[in-house]
């Protein structure tokens, strides 16, 4: 089994597999099992699952070295992704797929140092080991000229993200040469439901590329089969709001309920022509945490002249903590939790906190990322005094 790079989507290579779409989509159930041997360090595991719309890390306690996993997904399969650190920046991975029939993975014990995903047996479950190996065959030498550089710096990989000449002379050029091989492959072999789901995963955020050409690329490449999934749907939706969610354009609409049950409706703010400042956090993104006093004061001084304060959590540990934190910080205001076509339709899956602030007709006109890192958002207090009437 090959070692693979476990730095978010930097080193995001995971192999998945090609299907051929048999079934409708809809929201479904599965159930599976890990078995780990006798003795093995189950703490040190960590996995992920995807249900179609997005992935997430799943925090499970094991009991006699098993895991039970019982979720939702509207795929075809639904799917986990183990990840084991074998250093400090790399990492041995596996994933495997499975239906709404009771799943199964035992995995063996190995007499080498390897993986400890490498052996095991699959009930009602599967690995699509064919097609990751096609994968590392064509992709082989762009991965391991990567892998390379990444084991010969060490501890100084850190210093190196640090560096922009750096990465911009060697690390990204590395990385855009992978991404460019994958991209082939994704583009042989189209009509995959494997390339498809390979492609949401791996591909389909713009680094080195605009938005526009991943959205072309992938209008231009996939069957409807799946642009019309529930993934596809999702997937465009996602790479549609990279393109709009800016100042300027128009702020993507949605209906959802608030914690406390109330509906909230992005289009009825703009009917009760108010601004909405639009926040998205997440309980372990210190940032997030540090802005929410600036978040306060936005509500305390503007909430009654017509800025409504919208925050989005993105899921947390437990629900407890996140009620914990917003209690302890004070936020008062419109709170949602764990929203993933919200999260999808404004990008917040790639990286919080973001903050917009919407004006009556549903134009954007201010974006955190104007303030190159200053948590005291100094250019939205400005852009308040302009719009509002003190």
């Amino acid at each position: 089994m090959k070692t693979h790079l476990s730095c978010k989507s930097i080193f995001g290579i995971a192999l998945f597999t090609a299907i051929n779409i048999t079934c409708a989509y809809g929201q479904k159930m599965s159930t599976v099992i890990l078995q780990f041997p006798k003795g093995f360090n189950c703490s040190a595991v960590n996995i992920s699952y995807d249900d179609g719309k997005e992935q997430k890390p799943l925090h499970l306690s094991s009991k006699n070295g098993q895991f039970v996993i019982k979720k939702k997904y509207f795929s075809i399969y639904a799917s986990i992704t183990l990840q084991y650190q074998r250093s400090k920046y790399l990492a041995y991975r596996n994933s495997f797929f499975f239906d709404e029939r009771p799943a199964k993975i035992v995995f063996l014990k190995s007499d080498s140092a390897g993986s400890p995903f490498e052996k095991y047996r699959l009930t009602n479950c599967f690995d699509f080991k064919k097609e990751k190996d096609f994968f590392a065959k064509n992709n082989a030498n762009e991965y391991k000229n990567l892998e390379n550089y990444i084991t010969a710096l060490g501890d100084k990989f850190e210093e190196m993200l640090q560096d922009t000449v750096e990465i911009n002379q060697h690390f990204n050029p590395l990385q855009k040469c992978l991404k460019d091989k994958n991209t082939e492959i994704v583009k042989s072999t189209s009509s995959s439901y494997y390339s498809f789901w390979f492609f949401r995963r791996n591909l389909s955020y713009p680094s080195y590329v605009s938005a526009d050409s991943v959205l072309s690329f992938m209008n231009s490449t996939f069957p409807d089969k799946f642009l019309k999934s529930v993934e596809g749907k999702t997937l465009i939706k996602k790479i549609q709001g990279l393109i709009e969610v800016k100042i300027g354009g128009n702020a993507p609409d949605f209906t959802c309920r608030d914690i406390n049950g109330h509906i909230v409706s992005l289009s009825k703010y703009r009917t009760n022509n108010k601004y909405v400042l639009l926040n998205f956090w997440a309980t372990w993104c210190v940032p997030c945490i540090r802005e929410m006093p600036v978040l306060k004061r936005v509500h305390e001084k503007y909430a009654a002249k017509g800025v409504e304060v919208v925050s989005v959590c993105i899921s947390s540990k437990t629900k407890e903590l996140f009620y914990n934190t917003i209690k302890k910080q004070g936020m008062t205001w419109v709170n949602i939790y764990d929203n993933v076509d919200i999260e999808n339709i404004y990008c917040a899956s790639g990286g919080v906190p973001k903050v917009y602030l919407i004006n009556p007709a549903g134009v954007i006109i201010y974006d955190r990322e104007i303030e190159n890192g200053n948590e005291n958002l100094d250019l939205l207090f400005k852009k308040l005094k302009e719009v509002i009437v003190e």
